[in-house]
């Protein structure tokens, strides 16, 4: 478990804010944005922002770390619990904008691959490039 130093959340699947001068202080988004401090940690310390599945798949407003929730979610909850799928991403996507993108990206879609060109793809050290 990654548990944010201040509000003490489970934070495994949400972006995270890392102290740059106290490595071993992890920060919600809330709690960071609410100025929170410790003895170790001042606000005005230097961070980087902690998300490894912050990129699209198939559409540009849905991540990577989405697709993945969603996937769980229908799993946990069952095909047409559009409802539970959404509060489970935990982001600002309803039920409608889950059963959607879920229908267009996964049953209208010919071959379950998105038209057009990929959204993201790897350059010749197989560094992610997004477009």
């Amino acid at each position: 478990k990654v548990l944010c130093n201040f509000c003490k959340k489970d934070t495994p699947r949400h972006t995270k804010i890392v102290d740059d001068e106290a490595l071993e202080v992890y920060i919600c988004v809330n709690c960071f944005s609410n100025g929170e401090e410790t003895l170790k940690h001042k606000k005005t310390n230097p961070y980087y922002i902690l998300n490894k599945l912050n990129f699209p798949l198939y559409e540009s407003n849905w991540t990577a770390e989405e697709e993945l929730l969603m996937l769980e979610g229908l799993e946990k909850f069952g095909f047409g619990n559009w409802q539970d799928i959404a509060e489970h991403l935990g982001t600002d996507k309803t039920a409608e904008d889950v059963l959607n993108h879920y229908e267009r990206v996964y049953i209208d879609t010919k071959d379950y691959l998105p038209d057009g060109e990929p959204l993201s793809k790897r350059d010749s050290q197989n560094n992610l490039i997004i477009r």
